[in-house]
């Protein structure tokens, strides 16, 4: 399979009206890397997730919204398995495209919608473990159920990556429900300067 092929089904699911298109970009929103090769996107994860406080060897990672698979991406050569979520059928054909071409055979992708179908039933993803940790990133201004997605996360993992997103307002009252569920909520990032086109948000490691 070619590189090439990976950067045009990256480029024919840029063709939206999404905010998070990164279509300005050749590789689209996330930057990856293809063999010994990096291709730039609009968000660079090696940026975003410099200084985490957590160890992720031999976990498990659920990501709620994983657009093209990028953040699992990140972590596979450190974590036990992960499973990324995603309404968007295209972007998981990306995702899983990618994970064949990488041979990351310890993340897998599935499309699912938050906003109308049961949450719990996402556990069953997870065949033979537990969720070590969630990741919420950035996807809070896009579903209208979000309070409900941090209650499952909060019901099915100690901790939670969460990205806040969205106006002032909006982040302001993301960051204060999730103050009233985890005991422990700690900003990593307080802007979010692995994208040179959007750097108002931050980035929060919860505790629960």
């Amino acid at each position: 399979m070619s590189k090439q092929k990976i950067l045009n089904l990256i480029n024919h699911s840029n063709k939206t009206k999404i905010a998070y298109d990164g279509k300005l970009y050749k590789c689209g929103y996330y930057t990856i890397d293809l063999d010994d090769q990096t291709y730039e996107g609009q968000r660079n994860n090696n940026i975003r997730f410099k200084n985490i406080p957590f160890d992720f060897n031999n976990k498990t990672i659920l990501d709620l919204g994983c657009h093209i698979g990028a953040t699992l991406q990140h972590f596979a050569v450190q974590i036990k398995y992960g499973i990324g979520i995603d309404k968007n059928s295209n972007y998981i054909n990306i995702a899983n495209t990618i994970s064949n071409f990488k041979k990351t055979p310890n993340i897998s992708f599935y499309t699912f919608d938050l906003e109308t179908e049961e949450l719990q039933f996402i556990n069953n993803f997870f065949l033979n473990s537990n969720i070590d940790i969630c990741f919420m990133l950035s996807i809070c201004n896009w579903i209208h159920n979000w309070k409900k997605v941090i209650d499952f996360c909060y019901n099915n993992s100690k901790h939670l990556l969460f990205e806040s997103n969205g106006k002032e307002l909006k982040q302001r009252e993301q960051i204060q429900y999730l103050k009233s569920k985890y005991k422990s909520t700690q900003i990593i990032n307080d802007k979010s300067l692995d994208d040179p086109r959007q750097h108002n948000r931050k980035l929060i490691i919860c505790k629960r």
